[in-house]
């Protein structure tokens, strides 16, 4: 290995090691900023799981005298050099510190690492909010009341979703980033392939953005998600032709199966792929449909590799813009890039982490 890299990523990597223990060593606080609802996180039990589970992880640790699992300064230092090579072919400076940030507040955690905001201008404009209520579908997503909010410029979508939705997207703008001066948000005329729509309040927005001309092709397995991705376009009657639903998850391969029963009882934004789900892959997709991809948004719960490897045709002919989830497994950071660049590469990498907890780091390329 040529020496100045090799020494530019030792530096990289005791820079980060110092910050982590400057982090480490200040002890836990409460959270009192008002970039996310920390009043609800304290109520989730996979908040309390994810402290817990680090403490845990420490002591057996100590115990046993081996590495500890998941996130950790081990964990950093085991893979060091693959971390290193995804930061390498990041192509401008925000992606490389927002992937030196996220690392870090993955390691230490929300209670000790302060995650900024990305933007502080309106992008997406609330222009009235009610509540929610239907008599078959659930008022409440992950504990949070599920609001009716007309939103947009211009063009307004009426969007069942929490009320946090419009103040995420203007803080952390997840799928409506910039990088590198480059929009990679869907724009007019383009397909989309949201590939684990959930209550498909993303997917709407995506539906104002492509404007008549473009499609939305909303991808999710479960019945309480199906049901209202369907109800948003009911909401929407100027959109709905845009939007289009289907009722499986993405995967490898076809298998044929039919949808899952019909059940509105639960919205299961962490329900993992497993073999009971109807699978297509994109690639069956995309021929049976006949149709451009332009933009893949991708989070489905650790099945993204899967979906990649049915993907690989799309990437090669078309080159879509993907925004693909990489924060359900340890090794999504580097794998899913090496499993990219391996289908095709020509793409262009840039990241993003998009609240100030684990959650919602994206890798995207162009």
């Amino acid at each position: 290995m040529n020496m100045t890299k090799l020494n530019t990523e030792q530096r990289w990597l005791s820079g980060l090691l110092a910050q982590i223990d400057f982090h480490l060593r200040g002890g836990d606080r409460k959270r009192r900023d008002d970039n996310f609802d920390w009043q609800w996180f304290r109520k989730l039990p996979t908040a309390h799981f994810v402290d817990a589970r680090r403490r845990v992880r420490k002591i057996l640790s100590l115990l046993s005298g081996k590495a500890p699992t998941g996130y950790s300064t081990e964990w950093l230092m085991q893979n060091a050099s693959k971390l290193w090579q995804t930061r390498e072919v990041l192509a401008d400076d925000l992606s490389r510190r927002q992937f030196d940030d996220a690392i870090t507040l993955k390691i230490v955690g929300y209670r000790r690492a302060f995650f900024p905001p990305e933007a502080f201008d309106v992008y997406l404009e609330l222009n009235a909010s009610r509540p929610f209520t239907h008599p078959e579908l659930p008022d409440s997503y992950m504990g949070v009341p599920l609001r009716v909010l007309d939103v947009g410029r211009g063009e307004i979508a009426t969007i069942v979703a929490t009320d946090g939705f419009v103040e995420s997207v203007n803080r952390y703008r997840q799928y409506f980033v910039e990088r590198g001066g480059a929009s990679l948000s869907p724009r007019l005329g383009e397909t989309v392939l949201d590939c684990g729509a959930c209550v498909g309040e993303v997917a709407t927005t995506f539906a104002l953005h492509v404007g008549a001309a473009g499609q939305v092709h909303m991808f999710d397995p479960m019945p309480a998600h199906v049901a209202f991705c369907n109800l948003q376009k009911v909401l929407n009657p100027h959109l709905a032709s845009r939007m289009h639903v289907v009722p499986m998850a993405v995967g490898a391969a076809s298998n044929g199966q039919a949808a899952l029963a019909a059940t509105t009882a639960e919205i299961r934004p962490d329900a993992k792929p497993d073999a009971s789900f109807p699978f297509i892959s994109i690639d069956d997709y995309v021929r049976e449909k006949n149709i451009r991809v332009d933009v893949i948004k991708m989070d489905i719960e650790g099945g993204e590799g899967d979906a990649l490897r049915g993907a690989e045709h799309t990437l090669r002919t078309f080159q879509p813009r993907l925004m693909i989830s990489a924060y359900h497994r340890t090794d999504d950071l580097w794998v899913l890039r090496e499993q990219i660049q391996k289908i095709n590469p020509s793409y262009t990498f840039h990241f993003g982490h998009h609240t100030p907890i684990q959650w919602e780091s994206v890798l995207y390329a162009c």
